[in-house]
């Protein structure tokens, strides 16, 4: 903006943006990105900007009001970048995968749709299982259907599957989920806490839907 607007030689542009940074006038993000620190800037489209992706994991279940915790840690997913910028209290980080669809816009801001956010949050592990479960429960009928869309394996459709079991609800689509999930003749590991199944930690067996389910911390 300052280029554009101030007709200078390079040289004599960044001794002022210099300048402009020793009085803290601006503050610099990343090369050709500079911030007014009189005004306020949303940091998810700041995020938006910086890492070129989408808004994903807890930002995004907050932003859709699924969850009532702000996380402080922005993930932005995008196709190569994983640097990490600080903005006053915000960590902006990136996160690379190929799956760059099921994103929508929410006051300019471009993040996961819910069902994507939840179903990117069970393939990644990302996001705590009561939140997931939280946020399941809020899908609507058209929502749950989008979601088990996104589930191209069986393991997958009856992990989703499952986790709409715990959450509750109780939609047309998501009981039908449900119903078919439990005739899938494969095993499956789901953590409590979503995470990886360790050695420790106990284990049951639910036998009517051939889950093994660790729902210990250990």
């Amino acid at each position: 903006i300052i280029k554009n607007n101030f007709p200078l030689k390079e040289i004599t542009l960044k001794k002022y943006l210099r300048e402009l940074i020793k009085k803290k006038y601006i503050a610099k993000i990343k090369k050709g990105i500079y911030l007014n620190n009189s005004k306020q800037i949303n940091p998810y489209y700041l995020a938006n900007i910086l890492l070129k992706g989408y808004v994903g994991f807890e930002s995004a279940l907050y932003l859709h009001n699924l969850i009532d915790e702000k996380p402080f840690d922005i993930i932005v997913l995008n196709k190569n970048n994983e640097r990490e910028y600080n903005y006053k209290e915000f960590t902006i980080k990136g996160f690379i995968t190929k799956e760059l669809f099921g994103t929508t816009y929410l006051n300019d801001i471009l993040l996961s749709t819910k069902s994507k956010t939840i179903y990117d949050c069970i393939k990644y592990k990302r996001c705590e299982t009561s939140k997931i479960i939280k946020s399941m429960a809020q899908l609507k009928n058209t929502e749950v259907k989008e979601l088990m869309n996104y589930a191209k394996t069986k393991s997958m459709y009856k992990r989703i599957a499952f986790y709409l079991f715990l959450s509750g609800n109780k939609t047309k689509n998501s009981i039908d989920a449900i119903k078919n999930a439990k005739k899938i003749k494969i095993k499956i590991y789901i953590d409590k806490y979503n995470q990886k199944v360790g050695k420790n930690k106990s284990q049951k067996y639910l036998k009517e839907w051939g889950v093994i389910y660790c729902d210990s911390a250990g």
